[in-house]
């Protein structure tokens, strides 16, 4: 009976996993790719804050450095991936955005 009693909970837990394993490597491979999309958008948004600094008089356009960039946007992925993303939720992380921005033109 013993036997009987290992060799189904070997099989329990052998079942969970093969389960499990997948389950968790598609998981780590959706935040890859959540990440990727996010320091992909935050390089395009510094390269055009760049190219806006280039056509204003110079020092008047200070650009923030792009982990700023990539930061928010992996941020705005995180809230869509949660179904958080509100109009409040925007506003917190353009203000959490501008607030580090700030920090970064104070130490400059």
């Amino acid at each position: 009976m013993d036997g009987a009693l290992y060799t189904l909970l070997g099989v329990i837990v052998g079942a969970a996993a093969s389960l499990l394993g997948p389950y968790l490597q598609q998981r780590q491979q959706d935040r890859r790719d959540q990440l990727r999309m996010a320091v992909d958008i935050g390089l395009q948004d510094y390269k055009q804050d760049i190219e806006l600094a280039r056509s204003r008089p110079a020092g008047s356009h200070l650009i923030a450095p792009v982990e700023l960039y990539v930061n928010h946007h992996a941020r705005m992925f995180d809230a869509i991936a949660k179904g958080e993303l509100t109009p409040d939720k925007v506003r917190e992380l353009k203000a959490e955005r501008d607030l580090i921005g700030a920090a970064f033109a104070k130490s400059v």
